[in-house]
């Protein structure tokens, strides 16, 4: 029988992206103690999931209706009908979002996160398993109820949202104008919000609002859980419009007026900050294994074409520099991938925290923004260092590679810029005591590192160490200014000691922690002996 077409434009379709993926696979052992199966989800994402992703990013966008056939508004949006089929096909059957909840286990949920390869996709998993968690936890048996079935533990899968921002009001908070008002025992909502993501997908959505009369600034603001239609099937909102996005085509956003919006409180109303910003925590980790895993398949999309492709008498894979290029793609991305598991491990650990947190989640925190604004910044670097080394072809828009760095440029703006992480990362470093149990990390760097590399990298830890110390007692301002460069400083000393620990499952990532090294703290390239040993360092199961 005829295979489908998209064959031609990527090289991974068809293949199972999991078992391509030694480094994922070596980091899952490590870190949970044997491999889990993702076999069958390897497959599912290499083929189905693929094609249909690519058809609706380039042909397949939403499209908003406004009015039906009777002249009634109902502020609709027409989706793909094979998307709607694929994302309950991920929900239910797949179960991504039940381990958190059933298992307390948020490695394998990101996991999932990380092999799907569209940040749209990703980000309606991520509301969804978002606005779940909310509810689940700070929620009433009704909420609860909804819950499971965002979970995938009932049928239909019901979709969620989180809609937050405002026109002048993204990442600061207190910004937000939206009215909740008490009108005959029910809560409406007032206002307009700007970024709308999952919008005609979302059957409830998290809503940020500040109660009328109440404080101003951050402590007013209260967590509201509004469905997206009334009792009677009415649309719940005005849209306003569909924003005209650069990548994540596959994940609706739109522009809305809440005028009288029905909605419910969720938990205690003067925590509503709190509560949002704790939900921040779930999508920051979430855009953390979307970012490295954008810049996995990046890189072995390029792998797998430069094992064909010949220029100048030999296959692109056996020029020197061109294996330079993937060394430290490779090196870097892996190095993600361990800063992506350190951080998530760390949440687990705080996960059943309620305000007022404790010193230990101040030190999740800490890598919940480290891992965020690092892989970001990393992601948009790697996969555009993959669309040049597929030549002209990385450039258009018929093949995969283009879609990858177009999803890889918001992930650094997504749930808050490098600039705003650098300064939560402040926040939870010095003045909420997440520094305490980051200089025991620091401590342990040099029993994991090899005498070498620890003396190259020596400096590196005292800069950090200095700037912990001082903090406190500098001027604002210097520790500000220095801020997003610890960040950078710790993250990939964190990011080093992971990668030299794993070579503890394959001398491999010994050879990748060396060329990491080399390249993010000397600035220097792979050599002709790192080149040589290509095939026995590539953390990917292709056979070169």
């Amino acid at each position: 029988m005829k295979g489908s077409p998209y064959r031609a434009y990527s090289m991974i379709y068809g293949k199972n992206v999991y078992e391509l993926d030694l480094g994922l696979r070596d980091a899952l052992k490590r870190y949970m103690g044997g491999e889990p199966d993702f076999h069958g989800f390897g497959r599912y994402v290499s083929s189905d999931l693929l094609e249909v992703i690519d058809y609706v990013d380039k042909y397949g966008s939403p499209h908003p209706i406004y009015w039906d056939l009777n002249g009634e508004r109902i502020d609709d949006i027409w989706i793909s009908p094979s998307l709607r089929r694929e994302l309950e096909k991920i929900i239910a059957f797949y179960g991504v979002n039940r381990p958190p909840i059933h298992d307390g286990d948020w490695l394998t949920h990101m996991t999932y996160l990380y092999m799907m390869g569209d940040a749209g996709v990703e980000c309606i998993v991520t509301v969804t398993m978002q606005t779940a968690y909310a509810i689940y936890k700070y929620g009433d048996s009704e909420m609860r109820h909804i819950a499971s079935h965002m979970f995938g533990d009932g049928i239909p899968v019901y979709y969620g949202a989180t809609w937050f921002s405002e026109v002048n009001a993204g990442s600061d908070l207190g910004g937000i104008e939206t009215l909740a008002k008490l009108e005959n025992g029910v809560w409406r909502l007032y206002g307009i919000k700007y970024f709308t993501s999952n919008i005609g997908f979302a059957d409830y959505a998290l809503v940020v609002a500040r109660v009328e009369g109440g404080r101003s600034g951050v402590k007013g603001l209260s967590l509201f859980l509004m469905p997206t239609r009334d009792r009677d099937g009415r649309p719940n909102y005005r849209l306003i419009r569909l924003k005209d996005k650069l990548g994540t085509i596959n994940v609706p956003t739109g522009e809305i007026e809440l005028d009288g919006s029905m909605a419910t409180p969720i938990g205690d109303l003067e925590k509503g900050y709190y509560y949002a910003l704790e939900n921040l925590m779930i999508s920051r980790l979430a855009n953390t294994f979307g970012s490295v895993g954008l810049s996995r398949r990046a890189i072995m999309e390029v792998l797998l074409y430069a094992s064909n492709r010949e220029a100048f008498g030999r296959r692109l894979v056996d020029h020197l520099l061109y294996r330079g290029d993937l060394l430290i793609l490779d090196a870097v991305s892996m190095a993600d991938l361990i800063l992506a598991i350190e951080a998530v491990k760390r949440w687990e650990m705080v996960q059943e925290e309620k305000p007022p947190y404790s010193e230990v989640y101040a030190y999740a925190r800490v890598y919940n923004h480290m891992a965020k604004a690092v892989t970001a910044k990393h992601s948009i670097y790697v996969t555009g260092e993959a669309m040049e080394l597929m030549g002209g072809r990385g450039f258009l828009k018929d093949f995969m590679i283009e879609r990858l760095h177009r999803e890889a440029l918001v992930t650094s703006i997504w749930e808050g810029t490098t600039n705003i992480h650098s300064l939560d990362f402040l926040e939870a470093l010095i003045v909420k005591n997440g520094f305490k149990k980051i200089l025991e990390d620091l401590n342990g760097i040099e029993d994991i590192l090899d005498r070498n590399i620890y003396n190259g990298v020596r400096d590196v830890v005292a800069r950090v160490e200095r700037f912990i110390g001082e903090a406190d007692t500098s001027r604002a301002e210097d520790a500000v200014i220095k801020s997003k460069s610890i960040l950078f400083d710790l993250a990939r000393l964190i990011s080093l000691a992971g990668l030299y620990r794993l070579g503890d499952i394959n001398s491999r990532y010994l050879d990748l922690a060396l060329i990491y090294y080399n390249y993010m703290f000397r600035g220097v390239y792979p050599d002709i002996d790192n080149t040589k040993k290509f095939i026995e360092s590539i953390s990917y199961n292709i056979n070169i």
